[in-house]
């Protein structure tokens, strides 16, 4: 594998820093709309 294997590590890389940013979001989204009862 040559140029494509970096463009796969590159897009994955971008991907999870996409996620690392999102996920707090959606977290809090999630628990503003259903918020756990034990709380």
């Amino acid at each position: 594998g040559s140029g494509q294997d970096m463009l796969f590590a590159d897009l994955g890389r971008e991907i999870l820093k996409i996620w690392v940013q999102a996920l707090p979001r959606l977290l809090l989204d999630l628990g503003q709309e259903h918020p756990a009862s034990s709380e």
